[in-house]
């Protein structure tokens, strides 16, 4: 089972340096990912993605995966959504997945003007010695479970013309 794990950030610099050091913990063994992102919303409300740099081995589901769940959680259409998967069906398999309205609602208040998230698909984490090294950062987090299943469900949707 993978967890879905966003934390916010006062700015884009701090979400960064965090995902560096996830990076560093992921190279010690201590978190397995599956995705990550950083995510900020510019001063004038535009939502933004970079991949997150020094992560490696992130596979699976890339721009299409981060497309979908951010047009799900800030509901707007985003450039690359697969023609055909629409947003009710998507929403369907979010809420089917567990990410609940009122997740998607705490997710938005993360990310005002100015702000920044790192978005973490997790499959193993070894929270004793993560949670301490990410604390350096502050931040807010939010975390909820994707199944395997659920996983390849989104993935086979997304895959759909």
């Amino acid at each position: 089972m993978s967890e879905l794990i966003v934390i916010g950030y006062p700015d884009k610099d701090t979400a960064q340096q965090a995902a560096g050091k996830v990076g560093e913990l992921q190279k010690n063994y201590l978190i397995e990912l599956e995705q990550v992102a950083v995510v900020y919303r510019e001063n004038d409300g535009k939502l933004k993605s970079e991949a997150a740099q020094g992560i490696v081995g992130v596979g699976a589901f890339g721009g299409m995966f981060w497309g979908a769940l951010f047009c799900i959680l800030f509901l707007m259409p985003l450039a690359g959504m697969a023609i055909g998967a629409g947003v009710g069906a998507l929403t369907g398999k979010f809420a089917q997945m567990g990410i609940k309205k009122d997740f998607q609602d705490k997710v938005g208040d993360l990310l005002t003007p100015g702000r920044a998230a790192l978005f973490m698909v997790v499959t193993k984490v070894t929270e004793d010695r993560v949670l301490p090294e990410l604390s350096a950062f502050g931040g807010e987090i939010l975390r909820t479970s994707l199944s395997v299943e659920d996983e390849e469900e989104l993935a086979a949707e997304l895959q759909k013309d």
